[in-house]
């Protein structure tokens, strides 16, 4: 951020640069300095209506979210007059709000929650009104909880003049406004994007209300598509996934689905080979059959795999019919990358192999294609990440790097480099 053509600014006694019409609560937020307001996006002139991101600059109260860098400013972001205002409008802003935050998948991310503890203020007793208190369906399982809306506008707003899709818009007058929506274009549009903007989670899955501890945040890239969408996502009770995208509206209603469909605890990792030696010895030579979905992680460890146990390597994209769920959000599998050009690309396990180590893709693959592939060699070994119920395949192992290495480091201990040099050793 900070360049020739700058501007300096005093934040709390800190100093600071910021490009010339910088907005200020941006800068704040570049910068780490705590804040909490709820209306405000980048892609839009903020409506100024919560009163949580207000400052003081010389003897003036201002929203941050209104205020635009030209000249040296100083700023303070927290004295006791300040902190009354805030208050004053935290306590406005969650009148009749929803307190069960342990079900709100904004917990642990949200504004108002956090503005609660930083500030010492307890949430109000709920005391929902028959106007306000339902929850709303849109489609394919999302929902409009009106008890949790503090009408920000954010949604509204970001529709009408960022989307243009004409989906959100205000209903009713004064204590009586409401968001409504329009029920023929919400069949049609991507709600993941709607999701992520709500702060206070009243637009929300019916699987965000997961009870349990939440883990740490991590970034991952999906590997649904040739998209590449960077989400965080953190555990659940350290088995459910909760997902949202880095960048707003780079993900999709498909590409969550398939996050938050994975029960981790349905997978059985193997951590010893339970075969019998005879068995595995009686495998004289062993292929590798990669999927596609398989992220930058995931492919360097393959590739030092493959070359460390001198093993032979094939990629393996199937017809339509034989994988278990839709391929991608644009129905279509992710293009080759680069690094694995030079494997020859096949649509099923030739017959007469011995050993065949299968990576099992992010959509899975159906029953039948499992049967033919058992079929198709003497042993089958996949490597999956939600568990094969086929009883054709004999050996499975966790399929561990499909996500962010550093988001499950308690499931980390089936590592499948010790799978495969136990498979490799055994025929020495």
């Amino acid at each position: 951020m900070v360049g020739q053509e700058s501007i300096d600014i005093i934040i709390d006694g800190a100093k600071y640069q910021a490009k010339p019409m910088s907005n200020l609560r941006s800068v704040l937020i570049e910068y780490g300095v705590r804040e909490h307001g709820v209306c405000h996006n980048e892609k839009i002139i903020s409506p100024g209506k919560c009163d949580l991101c207000l400052v003081k600059i010389g003897d003036s109260v201002l929203r941050s979210c209104e205020v635009f860098i030209t000249t040296k400013l100083e700023v303070s972001t927290r004295d006791d007059e300040l902190s009354q205002s805030k208050i004053n409008s935290f306590q406005l802003l969650v009148d009749n709000h929803k307190t069960d935050c342990e079900r709100c998948h904004q917990s642990g991310v949200c504004k108002l929650q956090d503005f609660s503890r930083n500030y010492n203020q307890s949430f109000a007793a709920t005391n929902t009104n028959d106007d306000k208190s339902r929850i709303e369906p849109l489609a394919r399982d999302y929902h409009l909880d009106h008890d949790r809306c503090v009408s920000c506008s954010l949604c509204v707003d970001f529709s009408q003049k960022v989307e243009k899709d004409g989906l959100f818009r205000k209903s009713s007058r004064g204590k009586y406004t409401r968001v409504a929506h329009d029920p023929i274009k919400v069949s049609e549009i991507d709600l993941s994007l709607y999701r992520d903007l709500c702060p206070t989670g009243a637009i929300a899955h019916k699987s965000d209300s997961r009870l349990g501890a939440k883990g740490s945040w991590v970034d991952l890239v999906c590997p649904g598509c040739d998209r590449n969408c960077l989400l965080s996502v953190r555990t659940i009770d350290k088995r459910f996934l909760d997902i949202r995208s880095v960048e707003l509206g780079k993900s999709c209603e498909i590409g969550y689905e398939w996050w938050r469909s994975l029960d981790l605890w349905r997978s059985k990792p193997i951590s010893q080979i339970e075969l019998s030696d005879q068995k595995v010895k009686a495998i004289s030579s062993w292929i590798v059959y990669l999927s596609l979905d398989m992220n930058t992680f995931e492919i360097e460890l393959w590739l030092k795999i493959l070359k460390e146990n001198n093993l032979q390597a094939k990629l393996l994209s199937p017809v339509p019919e034989d994988y278990a769920r839709q391929l991608g959000p644009d129905g279509k599998l992710r293009s080759i990358d680069p690094r694995l050009e030079h494997l020859e690309l096949v649509e099923t396990i030739e017959p007469g192999e011995q050993g065949v180590v299968l990576l099992e893709p992010v959509w899975g693959y159906s029953e039948s294609f499992y049967q033919e592939s058992s079929s198709a060699c003497q042993l089958l070994c996949v490597v999956t990440h939600m568990g094969v119920e086929s009883e054709c395949v004999e050996l499975q192992v966790e399929r561990n790097t499909w996500m962010n290495p550093n988001l499950l480091p308690t499931r980390q201990t089936t590592k499948i480099q010790v799978i495969i040099e136990s498979l490799i050793s055994r025929n020495i």
